[in-house]
Order: structure tokens, then C-alpha cells, then sequence
């Protein structure tokens, strides 16, 4: 979603470092606008970025232990990575049809605290492989 600013933070969390209840997306737009922007935008992507991995990584070393993780939540969880070529308009086409059905689904179930719930976060992450190389026209 190509935005010129910070968007769709609905409520802030009391840190910047908390969970945000809603979906954040910080663009590349902010940094050629504006230096400082920029700075503190890749600053936030690479907290957020080193967050997700340690969550995950926390999951992971949690599928071994029946006291951290019951069978239940290993067995309705996912981490999932497809690998395909595309050109910029595909992945842009690929990330809005994603972003839409995530948002979707998450609005169904946000504001819920159904009993035996627990805090989940959903981790999208759609990007060029910085080492590939284009396929030439």
C-alpha cells in the first residue's frame, strides 16, 4: 500500500514499542519527503523487524515444551514462506490482496477476548530479494 505517510494506526499504544491493536504500515514515500521522517521510519521497521523475528524465534523454541505451548496452539499455528518471481505490479497486486484479507479476517476477530484466547500476532511480510536478479524484459 503505497502511502506518502505513517497510516492506519487506529489507537496508539501506550509505548511505541507495545502492541499496536490495529495494522501499522510505514512507507518509503516518508523518507524522500522527509530526511528525518525517514531516519525515524527505518528505525521503527528495523525494532519491529528484530520484534517479529524474536516472537517467532520464541514460538519455535516453545514447540518443544508442553509447558510453553500446548499441542493445541503448535497445531493451529503457521509460519509459511512461498519463494516466485513477479514483477513490481504483481507484488504490489499480491500484497493488496493479502493486506485485504487479513484486514478482513482481522476485523472479524478484533476486540475479542473469548475465553481460552491469547494475544496472536499475524506476520506478513511480502518483499524483493535484495541478492536476486530481474528477469531482463
Amino acid at each position: 500500500m503505497s502511502k506518502a505517510h505513517m497510516t492506519r494506526v487506529p489507537l496508539l499504544p501506550v509505548h511505541w514499542w507495545d502492541r499496536s491493536p490495529g495494522a501499522i504500515n510505514v512507507s518509503r514515500n516518508t523518507a524522500k519527503e522527509d530526511p528525518s521522517a525517514g531516519a525515524s521510519a527505518g528505525f521503527i521497521l528495523r525494532e519491529w523487524t528484530r520484534n517479529g523475528t524474536r516472537v517467532l524465534e520464541d514460538f519455535v523454541d516453545a514447540l518443544n515444551s508442553d509447558d510453553l505451548l500446548p499441542d493445541v496452539w503448535a497445531d493451529a499455528a503457521a509460519v509459511d514462506t512461498s519463494n516466485l518471481h513477479a514483477t513490481p505490479a504483481q507484488l504490489r497486486e499480491i500484497n493488496d490482496r493479502v493486506h485485504k484479507t487479513i484486514d478482513a479476517i482481522v476485523t472479524e476477530f478484533r476486540g475479542r477476548n473469548d475465553p481460552g484466547s491469547r494475544p496472536v500476532q499475524i506476520q506478513f511480510n511480502a518483499f524483493p530479494l535484495i541478492d536476486g536478479e530481474e528477469t531482463p524484459s
